[in-house]
């Protein structure tokens, strides 16, 4: 799906019409053009840096200045990082102070010993990109050393925030990431590790850093005097290693610079970028063409315009129609299931059915608010544009703090992200038009090829509304404990449930962590179920059927081995279809890495996690398929969960 997603999107670049430079068009072609111009990249050398490294030495005489126009004008988040989220108990939009400045994408590498070939692989990779900026050889290896330490000291704050958040605290500041396969994403610290702090008590707590310079400096709201915090270890932490060894701080910084910028540079930078994040860290097997890259750049720059073509060509009335007819039939069946929960006091199934009668379901497209008449994008500037957008894209956040949540709906999407997520503050389900295509969604396919692809999407995410993290918000999007004690323990009881049997699960001789996957296998097994409950209310089961076209190639095969196993050869039923089509959205061919990744840090848990899961709790599943005592995925019903 995102390759083909691609595919539209290079094509509709490169078929934008020309139009005056100041038009979102022209400001959109420019933009593109100078992507794609790696001639003039590399002829600019490593003069486009240069504010950026100005930016870096300036930290030594005056950190307020230095940080404020790293994470403000060039997006560069050395320490920490500055945004905005909804206040937790109020739809207001809030300064927030995030953990950041962590090359290696969470704290595991730093700090597992198994991970010792790829902390020496990255103060190699540091030192080599210092020595491009003109550091000697010795100096440019003791750099990359230096910075292996700093990330290191953030790294170990941020991990034991987790270790001393109290469970009872688990809810997010942040919107919850896609759900979809798709996207990786970084879970988010418990609230529990976190505060809320006005300015005078954050620089009493957080010394180090002149909090009010440094703010009006990004461009928040003078009006503005609460900021959230997500981590207090981590920001501390941070405040004390910006007081500590200037040069060791110089070079973290400078590669903080380096990092944020090295795919917008000359190609021997880029290709060390790629080498250590791409290579090294993700496990990509090769480097992304040219065009896939401004295609990305494209997205984070003017994702909103360019989502706005992308629906006018690629979203027809008829696949619109049918993915809001799919999203009402699903959001009918989890209104039934809530009806319906036997364990439910009607004190709590009453709120929760109030929660799902108020939840929005934003379909393809939404109201971004985006207006590009301020974005400056030059010919020949790849990397200006890059960094001018990114101030553009800051500005605009620090304008929404103190304004309705609602206005900053969906801001981590776009109409062609190949995902979709539930972001719990504000009780709102996001489906990009993206996500309206093969295999998910086809108008001309039968009724159980949709609702096994985007009906299964559809309901997991909605799922989340009521799962362990968003059962703890009301219907207006803030922290809430409005279920009664019983119901509560009822569910945590279930909970248990979920995370004993995920954790049983081995995947390439390793155990899943039952706690880390447990809401992601809770989505997955309620997005089945409320799929296939909207698949049985309109009569769909018993019959055999044909495949539709684009499944066929990929779904026969399994067929005939199920035909040649158990020696039924009389077609398959629209319950087996419905199986099997789901199963088939989940398939990949992971790295290596990428499947350590999934097994060890990525809350979804591997694809194959992700289909059996569900499906062995499913007693749907196990009367299409006939499966038995002895079965491979056979389970004692007593062993089976049931959360909802």
């Amino acid at each position: 799906m995102r390759r083909r997603t691609l595919s539209h999107l290079r094509q509709l670049l490169d078929s934008l019409p020309v139009q005056p430079a100041s038009t979102g068009i022209g400001k959109l072609r420019s933009f593109w053009s100078a992507a794609h111009d790696e001639a003039a990249i590399d002829a600019a050398g490593l003069s486009p840096l240069a504010p950026l490294l100005a930016a870096c030495e300036l930290f030594a005489t005056d950190r307020a200045a230095a940080l404020g126009r790293l994470h403000g004008a060039f997006g560069v988040c050395a320490f920490f990082s500055l945004s905005v989220a909804k206040d937790a108990h109020a739809d207001v939009l809030r300064l927030r102070l995030q953990p950041a400045g962590l090359t290696l994408l969470s704290s595991t590498p730093y700090l597992h010993a198994e991970h010792g070939a790829t902390r020496l692989a990255y103060v190699e990779a540091v030192g080599a990109a210092l020595s491009l900026l003109g550091l000697g050889g010795e100096e440019a290896q003791a750099g990359g050393a230096a910075v292996l330490r700093i990330e290191t000291a953030l790294a170990a704050a941020e991990r034991t925030a987790w270790r001393r958040a109290a469970p009872s605290g688990v809810w997010q500041l942040c919107c919850r990431r896609p759900a979809a396969p798709h996207t990786r994403r970084r879970a988010t610290l418990p609230a529990a590790a976190g505060g809320v702090f006005t300015l005078a008590e954050l620089s009493a707590r957080f010394p180090g850093l002149d909090w009010r310079r440094y703010l009006a400096l990004c461009g928040a709201p003078s009006t503005e005097a609460v900021v959230l915090v997500e981590s207090c270890a981590a920001l501390a932490a941070a405040c004390r290693l910006m007081q500590a060894d200037g040069g060791a701080l110089r070079y973290y910084l400078l590669w903080c610079a380096v990092c944020a910028t090295a795919e917008h540079l000359p190609a021997q930078l880029a290709e060390l970028h790629f080498s250590l994040l791409g290579r090294t860290l993700a496990g990509q097997r090769r480097q992304p063409a040219r065009w896939e890259c401004a295609v990305r750049w494209a997205e984070e720059a003017m994702g909103a315009l360019l989502g706005e073509l992308y629906v006018q060509r690629h979203l027809s009335s008829s696949t619109l129609s049918c993915a809001h007819a799919l999203v009402g039939r699903i959001l009918q069946e989890q209104e039934l299931l809530l009806r319906r929960v036997p364990w439910l006091e009607e004190g709590t199934r009453r709120r929760a059915l109030v929660k799902l009668g108020q939840l929005r379901v934003e379909v393809g497209m939404w109201q971004s608010g985006a207006d590009y008449a301020a974005l400056d994008v030059r010919a020949a500037d790849h990397l200006g544009n890059v960094l001018r957008a990114r101030a553009w894209s800051h500005a605009r956040r620090m304008r929404m703090v103190g304004r309705r949540a609602a206005v900053w709906c969906c801001a981590d999407l776009v109409p062609t992200t190949v995902n979709a997520a539930y972001y719990a503050q504000i009780n709102t389900v996001v489906i990009p038009a993206a996500m309206l295509q093969p295999p998910l969604l086809d108008p001309s396919a039968e009724d159980v090829y949709n609702l096994a692809g985007l009906g299964t999407v559809v309901g997991h995410e909605i799922t989340h509304a009521f799962d362990g993290d968003g059962r703890r918000y009301d219907e207006h999007g803030c922290v809430s404990d409005w279920w009664t004690a019983a119901d509560a323990a009822e569910f945590e009881r279930r909970l248990v449930d979920v995370v004993d049997q995920s954790s049983s699960y081995a995947i390439h001789g390793q155990l899943l962590d039952g706690n880390l996957v447990a809401d992601e296998v809770l989505a997955d097994f309620g997005g089945v179920k409320l799929a296939f409950a909207a698949l049985r209310a309109a009569g769909g089961e018993q019959r055999a059927a044909s495949f539709p076209r684009p499944a066929r190639r990929f779904l026969q095969p399994i067929v005939d081995l199920i035909a040649r196993y158990s020696g039924v050869q009389s077609g398959v039923s629209v319950e087996q279809q419905f199986f099997l089509a789901y199963a088939r959205q989940c398939r990949e061919e992971p790295s290596p890495k990428k499947m350590w990744d999934r097994i060890n840090v990525d809350s979804h848990g591997p694809s194959e996690f992700r289909v059996n899961a569900p499906l062995a709790n499913m007693p749907a599943f196990y009367h299409a398929f006939g499966i038995q005592p002895g079965n491979g995925m056979w389970r004692h019903p007593n062993s089976r969960f049931d959360v909802w």
